[in-house]
């Protein structure tokens, strides 16, 4: 997290100016030489300008927060949990075709194969089959009894067709069209699963990647705690300066920087992958 990486800095800051406090004094001693000063000077002008563009950032994210949750905030006052460790498999996936991009893309086609369809069963001849009954009944005096003397007299059954037997070659053409707009439908859905897969497959191999610079990053972190209980016996012997003391700190803490990114990427990694190969 930004807010880690600016706090990390600020110590290391501390320990740059302390260094530069010593080198300082034996610089104007005359036991330190102009280009060994100079350097202290920029390296302490490094450490600020990187908490500047930290803190730059973390304001920025700030700022968009407040936007949508209306809420203000003070970065100094800002305290940040640790992120959890996700424990989602991101080698389980294999099923492309229950991916949300296989899925909105095979909507598409069954529509286009719908309207396919559709556009075919226009040249189908249309069949029409009626059935008529016929009754007959008379009464010169009443109504009545006319209705009660009806009797059938005729019934007919027959069936009729509609065909079109030219319309221009219009629907032809549309179907020729409609069959070329599903045959780009297939293309784009293959294009855009192979995109999905190398997206993946690229992702999780930064994974593998990230877990090689973790386990380099914790041999070097031990290694520089080994040497700062050194260096400290050291220090205290005489045999060593607190300049040299401060260098291996610093060195720690700059380890722990690259372990706090990491471990970011990682995670925005893993959540990327999850969020690219949930089911649907």
């Amino acid at each position: 997290m930004t807010k880690n990486q600016i706090e990390l800095n600020k110590k290391i800051l501390q320990l740059e100016e302390k260094s530069l406090e010593y080198k300082t004094r034996l610089f104007n001693a005359k036991e330190l030489s102009k280009m060994e000063y100079d350097d202290a000077l920029v390296r302490v002008s490094i450490v600020k300008k990187r908490i500047s563009d930290l803190s730059s950032i973390l304001q920025e994210s700030i700022n968009w927060l407040s936007f949508y949750t209306g809420e203000k905030y003070d970065t100094d006052n800002i305290k940040v949990s640790d992120i959890k460790i996700s424990d989602f498999d991101t080698n389980a996936f294999q099923d492309y075709t229950k991916s949300i991009t296989w899925k909105i893309h095979e909507n598409y086609i069954k529509k286009k194969e719908l309207e396919l369809y559709v556009a075919k069963r226009t040249n189908y001849p249309k069949i029409n089959a009626y059935t008529k009954y016929y009754l007959y009944g008379s009464d010169g005096t009443s109504y009545r009894d006319s209705l009660k003397d009806i009797k059938s007299s005729n019934l007919t059954v027959g069936l009729s067709m509609n065909t079109m037997l030219f319309d221009g070659m219009k629907n032809r053409a549309n179907i020729g069209k409609v069959k070329l707009e599903l045959q780009q439908l297939h293309v784009e859905r293959d294009k855009a699963m192979a995109e999905f897969m190398a997206k993946l497959a690229s992702m999780r191999s930064n994974l593998i990647y990230l877990n090689q610079q973790k386990a380099e990053n914790d041999k070097i972190l031990t290694n520089l705690k080994d040497k700062e209980k050194s260096t400290k016996r050291l220090v205290a012997k005489r045999l060593m300066t607190p300049i040299d003391e401060n260098d291996v700190m610093v060195s720690i803490l700059e380890q722990q920087i690259e372990f706090e990114k990491n471990r970011i990427t990682y995670d925005a990694i893993t959540k990327g992958i999850q969020i690219l190969t949930t089911e649907y």
